[in-house]
């Protein structure tokens, strides 16, 4: 059974995977441009490091205010509002330098800017499946695994097309279509029509009062601390956050710091690319099967998936073999394909509609934190036993967190069923 939007199944998946695809595309290309242009710029990847790194400090901040923001003004509009943030981000970047001149001032207001964007918007598009699924009558788990296999595509092409725009003309060109591609995304997220639970003025009211009260208010504050505890409360969640930000915390090192170091020693950064690239090739493949096999109970498709972590781990620590690596980042590709749409499923089926954008930023805030925190533990230990020695040393880390994730992941979803149909709410 399907809500009634008004719009027909056929296209509100369209305009929903599209507009996936537009801004992740945009995101990547932007990823590429934005490295390149603080180079340029300021000829210091030291200068590149720094910037990068408060930027990612905001984006922690970002993650929980967005949350909250998603679940006060709604998923669908944030979504499409993050978008246009981000294109006008890249304007102001355009301007500055053409008029101005940039510098790491610069750099780092506009990058702040652009993340209030970036952040509640793949928060919000995320949350959005569980509408789509309500709309279409389609399942939840084959709606994320669209989902995910878009995301994957815009990860495979979209550094290599910014990579190309760079080379065929300047670098302002390159940020023009990206600017493009943005807006064309908050184009296509608005078209779509979902059930008016989701974008009703009256329920957007009732949450602002039930959650948060007056914002800014002591009530206001004391209302969103105990939203966001009532979705760290949920064991599941708890699961999901905490195995993200390990993963991640442990992963960061060796694609920013110990596989570049490598190629870098052997001199071959074109090897770099194409093990880098491995990634999203294998998420995309997990992604596509996620979607064809969307029926296989959760607990199975999660012993998989930490099986598949600690197989690319173990890998990874060959970190002198090439073709070790680019096992390593297909195999982790894959598992990161299969457990994504998961994720998504088990968040839409086990947190209410009131507080799921604060669901999704947690993740979002899991990964900014595991940046920053991955590096600093990784750095002296580089320094003390180089990054071959290293590298062993992270995998077998997560080994002993993979025996762990697993057994906590089968116990805990032994008691949750396969992906549930799409919810039946009408208006």
């Amino acid at each position: 059974m399907t809500a009634c939007t008004g719009q027909r199944p056929a296209t509100t998946l369209a305009l929903y995977f599209a507009s996936a695809f537009l801004s992740a595309a945009g995101n990547s290309i932007a990823a590429v441009v934005w490295v390149w242009l603080v180079l340029d710029r300021t000829g210091s990847p030291a200068v590149a490091a720094t910037v990068a790194g408060i930027i990612a400090a905001f984006q922690l901040v970002v993650s929980f205010i967005g949350g909250s923001v998603i679940d006060r003004f709604g998923r669908q509009r944030i979504c499409w509002i993050s978008d246009v943030v981000s294109a006008s981000s890249l304007l102001w970047l355009i301007a500055v330098d053409h008029w101005l001149g940039l510098t790491v001032t610069w750099f780092v207001v506009i990058g702040i800017y652009g993340a209030v964007g970036d952040i509640p918007g793949t928060a919000a598009r995320q949350a959005l499946a569980g509408d789509c699924a309500r709309a279409t009558g389609m399942d939840v788990g084959k709606i994320s695994g669209g989902l995910q296999t878009a995301a994957g595509v815009a990860l495979l092409v979209g550094p290599a097309a910014g990579g190309l725009l760079l080379a065929a003309g300047t670098t302002t060109g390159a940020l023009w279509i990206t600017c493009a591609t943005s807006l064309a995304a908050a184009g296509v997220t608005a078209a779509l029509k979902l059930p008016r639970k989701e974008n009703d003025p009256a329920h957007e009211c009732a949450a602002r009062t039930d959650m948060a009260a007056v914002p800014g208010s002591w009530a206001g504050i004391r209302g969103d601390v105990r939203a966001w505890q009532s979705v760290w409360r949920i064991p599941v969640i708890k699961l999901l956050v905490v195995t993200q930000f390990v993963s991640s915390a442990l992963v960061v090192p060796f694609l920013m710091v110990l596989i570049p170091a490598h190629f870098a020693q052997v001199s071959s950064p074109l090897s770099l690319g194409v093990v880098l690239s491995m990634y999203a090739v294998g998420f995309l493949a997990g992604s596509v099967a996620a979607t064809v096999w969307s029926s296989v109970s959760h607990r199975l498709v999660w012993l998989v998936c930490m099986g598949l972590f600690g197989l690319a781990f173990v890998f990874l620590g060959g970190l002198s073999s090439t073709p070790l690596l680019l096992a390593g980042n297909l195999t982790a590709g894959i598992g990161g394909g299969l457990l994504a749409p998961m994720v998504m499923v088990l968040v839409t089926d086990n947190v209410g509609e009131d507080v799921r954008g604060r669901a999704f930023s947690l993740f979002t805030a899991a990964q900014s934190l595991a940046q920053p925190v991955g590096l600093s533990v990784v750095t002296p230990v580089i320094a003390t036993l180089g990054i071959y020695a290293t590298a062993r040393g992270i995998s077998g880390v997560f080994i002993v967190f993979g025996v762990a994730a697993s057994w906590a992941g089968w116990t805990l979803l032994s008691r949750t069923h396969p992906p549930s149909p799409a919810r039946t709410d009408t208006v």
